[in-house]
């Protein structure tokens, strides 16, 4: 714990506090060396690593460390092309937020999200993430799928503190992505959990009967939708005289697995 304070925790926390008493003039928060290129095992350790610092400090982590992924989350939604946006920042969020969800703003995450998953229209270059997720879905190491996925893992743990009006647009901007068919198989788990999630804080905040309706109309919708996909897919003539595009097809199939 101590090497992973020292290593990790206190340059990061450094870091912010110097950029602080700059007053927001310097460089964006620096990522310490030993974080650039984890693996799952250095990321599953460093989780781990954040746990028990933890419960070393009675279920609390250095609010000087949570104040520095705050801010480098704040430098993301600047926004910075999504290449720029650092991993481990993210897994230590999903890990942080799990540990703390009050300890970051729920409404910062979902502006990252926004960002990721909505269509830039050529204005914003580079921030095409749920777009390019689903067009490199076919490599399993898609590294927009891996973030888009953190970011989602993230904003279900802060569900429980979000206002109602943001958390709609969460629920909005998830059941567009699954009914345009836009998002990849490797998000399509992550998206239908966080949808469990919104619909599992409604039903404990007792909003959810005014939205029982709707809900259910929309699981009926998309279900019609993924059928008439999956029917025109087979229909006289074979797959080849298809128009519908193969990575729309495969998220329809992963997505029926999950409903």
């Amino acid at each position: 714990l101590d090497e992973l304070e020292a290593a990790v925790l206190n340059p990061l926390a450094e870091s912010a506090e110097a950029r602080v008493s700059k007053r927001g003039g310097g460089e964006a928060v620096g990522l310490p060396v030993v974080l650039t290129n984890l693996d799952s095992e250095a990321v599953e350790y460093l989780q781990r690593g954040l746990k028990q610092v933890s419960k070393r400090n009675e279920g609390k982590l250095p609010q000087r460390f949570v104040d520095s992924l705050v801010q480098m989350v704040q430098d993301c939604v600047k926004p910075l092309p999504l290449q720029q946006w650092p991993m481990a920042v993210w897994s230590m969020l999903e890990e942080v937020t799990t540990i703390e969800p009050s300890a970051i703003g729920f409404d910062l995450i979902l502006d990252a999200w926004m960002l990721f998953s909505t269509p830039s229209g050529g204005k914003r270059k580079g921030l095409d993430g749920l777009a390019a997720a689903s067009c490199t879905a076919q490599r399993n190491s898609s590294t927009e799928g891996v973030l888009g996925t953190k970011i989602l893992h993230v904003l279900g743990n802060l569900v429980s503190t979000a206002k109602q009006d943001r958390t709609q647009e969460l629920m909005d901007s998830l059941c567009g992505a699954l009914s345009n068919f836009t998002a990849p198989t490797s998000m399509v788990r992550a998206l239908m959990c966080t949808i469990e999630q919104i619909e599992g804080t409604w039903k404990a905040k007792k909003l959810y009967a005014q939205r029982a309706q709707e809900r259910a109309a929309w699981r009926s919708s998309f279900l019609k939708s993924i059928h008439a996909l999956l029917s025109e897919y087979v229909r006289p003539g074979g797959p080849q005289d298809s128009s519908i595009d193969p990575r729309a097809l495969s998220s329809a199939l992963f997505t029926l697995g999950e409903l």
